[in-house]
């Protein structure tokens, strides 16, 4: 446990205090301050504390959606449940935060519906939901190791994925068991007199964040720095503000000086330049922006950990997604059934009413026998027989489409 950690993918939260300091080190949150400064010395009093006002509500609003979304993944990301190790020839229950690699853990143990690790599978086969990970909605199914295969020579445990060779033998972290075949056990009884059992063991290869689903964690906590163009074009505007700030400092500076102007006066007076040409109400005005658009994300189910990257979105023009799914919602629907008429060589009309399929036959002429053993097969038939579901604890299981047809 000291070498490999607790078994679960604990996001550690930040308090409001280290968000409060991360936020208020922005470049354009200490310029605001600055400029307050400026503006109290001036006696610009009811101004300066309007800015304050609103500076203070936009940090606290991005505070707590930071907070709020955060709490959100970390809920999403750990996962603890009761399961059924063997450890030094003994079976014993614990908790899956307690699993290191090596642990052999019995899938068929009832609760135990959603894997807590990566593990190679060793006795027994399963069906799995990998939805989670891949977006896939079509339940993959999951082989025992056999000996000779050289499965474990293959396995690179400190790679991000496994190879596809032996992805068929690997059950995922995150993955969802729909079910576990037992098969007859080679390891010991719960107890020393019990009969050989059947089981649907499998070994611990990775825990915590060096699971696959810890590896999907990690990215969303820590994406890969993007230079985008819309922040290049922001900063560029900044800049020429503060060039021409710049310039108007030196211009207001020389004629106050020549004007006998004291020096404290004229420091005053040209930083109260800077502040009107760089805008400092503008980091409040666009927190402001990001926090009401977060929260509208969030009343459709779209929660955002980087509400800055709302500013990008906004600038998308073409997005592509590679299947159905993505956008729409998991799965398809069976509208009808258009069958091809072999005399006319079209399509018929489209049949919605599974009732109305009885009558349509793969033959020319339903009433002709066919080479091999009588009439033309029926296209409700078809439906019916033609598929690649299994029925597990009473309930079908496999291609959602197919179901549908079912």
């Amino acid at each position: 446990m000291r070498v490999f950690g607790k078994c679960n993918i604990d996001i550690q939260e930040k308090s409001y205090l280290q968000l409060l300091w991360e936020e208020a080190l922005n470049p354009l949150y200490v310029f605001q301050v600055a400029s307050i400064a400026i503006w109290c010395v001036e006696e610009y009093y009811y101004y300066s504390a309007a800015i304050f006002v609103i500076s203070l509500a936009s940090i606290g609003s991005t505070l707590v959606s930071t907070k709020h979304t955060a709490r959100r993944v970390r809920a999403m990301a750990n996962y603890v449940c009761a399961v059924r190790v063997l450890r030094s020839n003994v079976w014993s229950d614990m908790e899956s935060s307690e699993l290191v690699p090596g642990d052999v853990v019995d899938l068929a143990e009832p609760g135990l519906d959603v894997v807590p690790c990566d593990m190679m599978l060793l006795e027994g086969n399963c069906i799995v939901d990998e939805s989670m990970l891949t977006g896939e909605s079509v339940p993959e199914s999951k082989v025992s190791v056999v000996s000779g295969d050289h499965v474990l020579e293959s396995i690179d445990v400190a790679a991000h994925t496994f190879d596809p060779a032996v992805s068929r033998y690997i059950v995922f972290a995150g993955t969802r068991i729909i079910r576990a075949r037992k098969a007859r056990s080679s390891y010991p009884g719960f107890s020393s007199n019990s009969a050989q059992p059947f089981r649907a063991t499998a070994m611990v290869l990775r825990t915590g964040f060096c699971t696959t689903k810890g590896t999907l964690v990690r990215s969303i906590l820590f994406p890969h720095a993007t230079k985008f163009r819309f922040y290049r074009d922001a900063m560029r505007f900044v800049w020429c503000l503060a060039g021409i700030a710049c310039i108007g400092f030196i211009v207001n500076t020389i004629n106050l000086h020549r004007l006998g102007v004291s020096p404290g006066e004229i420091a005053i007076k040209a930083l109260d330049l800077i502040t009107v040409a760089v805008p400092p109400a503008l980091p409040a005005s666009m927190s402001i922006g990001m926090v009401f658009a977060a929260r509208r994300l969030r009343k459709a189910g779209i929660f955002c950990i980087s509400p800055s990257r709302i500013n990008v979105a906004s600038k998308v023009a073409v997005v592509v997604f590679d299947k159905t799914g993505t956008l729409t919602e998991e799965g398809m629907d069976v509208l009808g059934v258009q069958t091809v008429s072999q005399t006319l060589g079209e399509f018929d009309e489209l049949q919605t009413d599974p009732w109305g399929l009885e009558n349509t036959s793969t033959m020319q002429d339903p009433g002709e026998d066919a080479k091999v053993g009588g009439r033309g097969l029926s296209v409700d038939v078809a439906l019916a027989t033609c598929h690649s579901l299994s029925i597990v604890d009473g309930t079908l299981v496999g291609d959602p489409l197919e179901i549908k047809m079912h």
